[in-house]
């Protein structure tokens, strides 16, 4: 009788072991999938921000380009044909 009030209280205590861990690991999930959340938004937010910055250098490389055609057309309208053609 003694032996099986014993087990009967052994099992409680360790349904209640049981249980706190359960929560403790519930909690341990919830905290994991919010601190991968933060790392993703992290990881995203850094890949706009290069993203940004090559957008950004390609349109002020497209813009010199332009300015350089722009300066060579305009040169090259300016000049005048003054080749001198020699006589045979």
């Amino acid at each position: 009788m003694a032996a099986k009030k014993n087990q009967k209280a052994m099992i409680k205590r360790l349904k209640k072991q049981v249980s706190a861990l359960k929560r403790k690991e519930k909690a341990a999930r919830n905290k994991l999938r919010t601190a991968l959340r933060k790392v993703k938004s992290i990881a995203r937010a850094s890949e706009k921000k290069v993203a940004k910055k090559a957008k950004e250098a390609k349109a002020k490389l497209a813009a010199v380009k332009a300015e350089v055609y722009k300066k060579l057309s305009k040169k090259m309208k300016g000049r005048k044909k003054s080749r001198k053609r020699r006589k045979a």
